[in-house]
């Protein structure tokens, strides 16, 4: 589906993200020239946090591990909205009758309900209009680069000197994350995976994508984004190093009112491995 241009003004955020990024280079260089290359050597010996492995949602073969927490356990492809509400829950002894059912289940409908809400009335037509029978996943067709984001299923994470790979199972698209890149290439046509950078931000990992083609951001939330969306992405590690912090920022003019957060976290599961079978077209109504 192709969706009408709505602006062509460059969104504050993203800017934002590439201005503090080039102070960060700017200054690394000021400190290299000042200080000698004694400093900078320093610098090398001080690579950026690895985040090689795979990674688990809290799906039913990992809830067991004893690294997760309380909100670890509850954690879900919500809105950080949600997770304040999740916070209200386990704070207040008012709520300690509610089950963990009960709670799983107001927490997937206060999402629902604050996407609603962010919706422009573009975003909310596409959502209502659209037919899962539609889906091209039915078809074998692969995620888009934002769905891919979502998708609850392991991701495995490579991480090389001007790169990082994220592979993961389903139909998800396998990623790159280009680290020496200073901005976004002029695409004339726009793809499914679109163009990643990345930078490190002390031991966050911070990732932009743009230049993606308009598609579906998650079948579950109805929700779905425009070929003028874009997205930041932060990764960070707890401090014992097993639980893999991350943060989505979707930007679109034409979807949203305004941007829209999703966190979630994820386990290290070395004992994990993709699950890769190919995928059987489904046929008939769904």
């Amino acid at each position: 589906m192709r969706f009408q241009l709505a602006t062509s003004a460059v969104n504050n955020s993203i800017t934002q993200e590439l201005m503090v990024k080039t102070k960060i280079c700017l200054r690394t260089v000021i400190i290299a020239v000042t200080l000698g290359m004694g400093s900078l050597v320093v610098a090398q010996e001080q690579p950026p946090v690895d985040f090689s492995g795979v990674w688990s949602t809290n799906s039913i073969d990992v809830l067991d591990n004893p690294a997760w927490d309380t909100v670890g356990h509850f954690s879900c492809a919500c809105t950080r909205e949600t997770y304040e509400l999740l916070m209200s829950f386990l704070n207040d002894p008012a709520q300690d009758g509610l089950s963990a059912v009960e709670i799983v289940n107001r927490m997937e409908a206060h999402t629902i309900e604050v996407i609603g809400d962010r919706l422009t009335e573009t975003g909310m037509r596409v959502g209502q209009e659209f037919d899962l029978a539609d889906d091209p996943a039915i078809q074998c067709n692969p995620f888009g680069v934002f769905r891919t984001i979502l998708h609850s299923d392991p991701i495995e994470i490579t991480t090389f000197d001007d790169r990082i790979e994220i592979r993961g199972e389903d139909l998800t698209v396998e990623r790159t994350v280009y680290l020496n890149v200073d901005e976004h290439p002029d695409a004339d046509e726009k793809t499914s995976a679109g163009y990643s950078i990345g930078w490190f931000e002390g031991n966050t990992l911070v990732v932009v994508t743009k230049n993606v083609s308009a598609g579906m951001v998650d079948d579950q939330l109805s929700l779905h984004h425009s070929d003028q969306a874009s997205s930041i992405e932060r990764y960070s590690l707890n401090e014992a190093g097993n639980v893999l912090n991350t943060s989505f920022t979707l930007h679109d003019p034409v979807m949203l009112k305004e941007p829209l957060i999703i966190d979630r976290p994820r386990m290290r599961t070395p004992g994990v491995s993709l699950e890769l079978a190919p995928c059987d077209v489904i046929s008939g109504q769904y």
